[in-house]
């Protein structure tokens, strides 16, 4: 009785009387977690989600299943919901079902798969790393950014062995979080690639980065005819030289970037 008076309570327009409903059902625990299975199918997307993500914060293990099923329930609108719940939970049962589930899906529930993977780690790296072979190109966005996002082991030979010009912006993405010095010639190249994005994000990208070498090709993108990317040159060099850099702007003005730790 106390579960379904909190349950109720997590429907209240009081934000406070949600917030405590909610933060004693996961105190509770494990008790919880039968009603909160059944209000998985409530037709409240609201009692959805609020239950997926009191499932997730209990990590409850013998949750997974049914939340792996509503990944293809159609009566469940709120997939990244369910996604952040699994990455919680952290069972090695899910990479599968989410690697899958990922070229299905659109940007903001791909974001949540990406995130339980990376919460998932080491353990999600072999299954990363057959996808990295694939050619569907969202499987390897999905791998070539997760792989970027774990770190702690040297996939820089990996990655940059399967780069394309379909991937080549996620790959320069994954060597930023990477940070790991044997992307830096790549990146440094990167800035005089014909495609402004993908030289803005080589820019972007080399912020992650302290050696001081890669000053004289930043100090030559401030001169690209592309504001973005002039932008992000002065930034990744105040990051590296720790000293302020002007940029021209799109109205030909010399100014300071905008911070990154704003």
């Amino acid at each position: 009785m106390l579960f379904r008076s909190l349950i109720k309570n997590l429907g209240n327009k009081d934000p406070e009387i949600q917030k405590e409903a909610y933060n004693s059902i996961i105190k509770a625990g494990k008790p919880a977690v039968p009603l909160l299975k059944k209000l998985l199918k409530s037709k409240d997307p609201a009692l959805q989600d609020y239950a997926a993500g009191l499932l997730g914060n209990i990590k409850d293990k013998g949750s997974v299943p049914i939340l792996i099923k509503n990944l293809s329930a159609l009566n469940f609108k709120h997939k990244y919901v369910l996604c952040w719940a699994l990455g919680e939970i952290g069972d090695t049962s899910v990479i599968g079902p989410l690697i899958n589930l990922y070229p299905k899906e659109k940007k903001d529930t791909q974001k949540y798969i990406i995130r339980a993977i990376v919460k998932i780690g080491k353990p999600a790296v072999p299954f990363l790393l057959k996808t990295l072979e694939s050619n569907n190109l969202h499987l390897q966005k999905l791998s070539i950014l997760s792989l970027g996002q774990i770190r702690g082991e040297n996939f820089v030979p990996l990655i940059l062995r399967i780069v394309n010009k379909r991937n080549i912006e996620f790959v320069i993405l994954a060597l930023g979080d990477l940070a790991d010095p044997e992307g830096i010639d790549f990146l440094i190249k990167s800035l005089k690639h014909p495609v402004w994005q993908v030289r803005q994000k080589s820019a972007q990208s080399l912020t992650r980065f302290t050696d001081t070498r890669i000053l004289p090709p930043l100090r030559a993108a401030l001169n690209d005819k592309e504001t973005a990317v002039r932008e992000w040159a002065a930034k990744a060099i105040e990051c590296i030289s720790e000293e302020k850099c002007k940029y021209k702007n799109g109205k030909g003005e010399f100014v300071y970037p905008d911070s990154l730790y704003r």
